[in-house]
């Protein structure tokens, strides 16, 4: 069973970070079904939003557009399922901060944790 936790996470992403574009490390399936699945999914408590656009010079030249992207909400999630989200983000993007708390766990004393 998970605890109820409290999620943050930040990351600088490509405009086709879910790996349809060329100048982007490609996800798997798997990944992009895990990606649909916990954001898609009806319930979840966890949203994913996008800031503001800026662009970083490529290894062609050129300009590839990033967006900050914004994962935050509170959700019954296993750890590890955090973790595997956060790796997915680091082989697209950069992770600028992945923090959780477990809201169930100690609820006198709650602590900001970094996704590992």
């Amino acid at each position: 069973m998970s605890n109820t936790k409290e999620v943050h996470i930040t990351a600088e992403v490509p405009y086709h970070w879910l790996g349809y574009g060329e100048s982007t490390p490609s996800l798997t399936d798997e990944e992009r079904a895990f990606i649909a699945l916990m954001f898609v999914t009806p319930g979840t408590g966890l949203q994913l939003r996008y800031g503001g656009e800026h662009g970083v010079p490529n290894d062609r030249g050129g300009i590839t557009a990033t967006f900050r992207l914004i994962i935050e909400g509170v959700e019954a999630v296993r750890h590890a399922t955090l973790v595997y989200l956060v790796d997915i983000l680091r082989k697209v993007g950069t992770v600028d901060q992945a923090e959780v708390m477990d809201l169930e766990y100690d609820r006198t004393n709650p602590v900001w944790e970094t996704i590992a």
